[in-house]
């Protein structure tokens, strides 16, 4: 891996050290030995009100929050679950929906100006699921200005097959950005053309969490141990 990659792996699971209880279901087999993964789901206003007490009590230790979409739109849950998680021991993290056809630096803003990310935050997250002619060149501008504010290479998440049918394409460089990957109904997901292995996993669409009404996103996410959290990352306008 590069050294880019190596850091961004850090910042994400600095923030997923754990030294309580173990989680809610073991990882599967095929997982890769050297990393132990911890429970996790990912929620939007969909799913209602949540008792996040009751959803940490249930093993799970970290959550994607579903903050904006395009460049006006705010999950009308958004501030209700950002505020509600931080009162417990889950990691949050933000999560932005990718309009294909609207200009990626404007969505990027209006992901920043929502979603106040603070020390011990996960990595802010672009949601790439919508086919459109401007996808890679929206993607690529909300990259470099969530990398330009805050310093830090947001993690895409997609499933494979969409990213090798619309995204993949020959690079000089490598892709620095780490890797949600969304795969259903498999022992150990496939990593997405250059993109390289997955960092966060989600493997179930309908999963049952105590604290949660009704049917929620289940992922898994590799853990590294340490005692130290990650520094609040910079920002500049």
């Amino acid at each position: 891996m590069t050294s880019a990659r190596g850091l961004i792996h850090t910042l994400l699971f600095l923030s997923l050290a754990l030294t309580g209880a173990a989680a809610a279901q073991e990882a599967p087999e095929t997982t890769p030995q050297e990393d132990e993964v911890v429970e996790g789901i990912d929620v939007s206003h969909f799913q209602g009100a949540i008792d996040w007490p009751t959803v940490e009590g249930a093993g799970i230790r970290f959550a994607y929050i579903k903050a904006t979409q395009g460049t006006k739109w705010v999950d009308p849950r958004f501030t209700e679950n950002w505020s509600g998680v931080a009162k417990t021991g889950i990691r949050r993290g933000a999560y932005h929906f990718l309009e294909p056809d609207v200009d990626g630096t404007a969505q990027a803003k209006h992901f920043l100006k929502t979603v106040e990310l603070k020390e011990g935050d996960l990595l802010p997250v672009v949601d790439v699921e919508t086919k459109g002619p401007n996808l890679r060149v929206n993607l690529e501008k909300f990259l470099a200005e969530i990398k330009r504010q805050t310093k830090l290479d947001a993690m895409i998440y997609v499933a494979p097959a969409f990213w090798n049918d619309h995204l993949e394409t020959s690079r000089e460089d490598p892709w620095p950005n780490p890797l949600w990957i969304a795969e259903y109904g498999v022992s150990t997901p496939r990593a997405a053309g250059s993109l390289g292995p997955w960092l966060v996993w989600q493997y179930e669409q309908d999963g049952r969490v105590p604290g949660i009404t009704g049917p929620v996103d289940r992922d898994r996410a590799r853990r590294v141990h340490t005692e130290e959290a990650p520094a609040a990352p910079s920002k500049s306008n």
